[in-house]
């Protein structure tokens, strides 16, 4: 997993893991990998892992069943808020990009509906 040095690491691994849930490639209910599996994912110290962890766990994403390891929650309704709130996040920052280059709000949706149909 590519890292970038503009965000702290553990925040990436949060957004990478909550991205990961939000589209399903850890399901509900799925247990995650290790913390030394996830330190070698994301080429990260197991404690930036467990910070990371801990995060997700306060968000409700995550859950820990003792001696079993961590676990994606299975309340469905917590995964969708996380979703809509990336996706808020996601179009912030487009609309924030788009201003800073000057771009014609039109222009940007009319460029996104031809990108869809690609």
């Amino acid at each position: 997993m590519g890292l970038n040095n503009e965000l702290p690491i553990y925040l990436q691994i949060v957004d990478g893991l909550t991205k990961m849930i939000c589209i399903g490639s850890y399901k509900s209910g799925e247990k995650l990998p290790s913390i030394r599996d996830l330190a070698n994912m994301y080429n990260a110290n197991p404690n930036t892992c467990v910070k990371a962890l801990q995060i997700l766990e306060d968000k409700g994403l995550v859950s820990t069943i003792s001696t079993s390891g961590k676990y994606v929650t299975e309340n469905q309704k917590i995964i969708c808020d996380q979703r809509q709130e990336m996706y808020k996040k996601f179009f912030d920052n487009i609309i924030d990009e788009s201003k800073e280059l000057h771009l014609d709000l039109d222009d940007l949706i009319d460029s996104l509906l031809k990108r869809r149909d690609v």
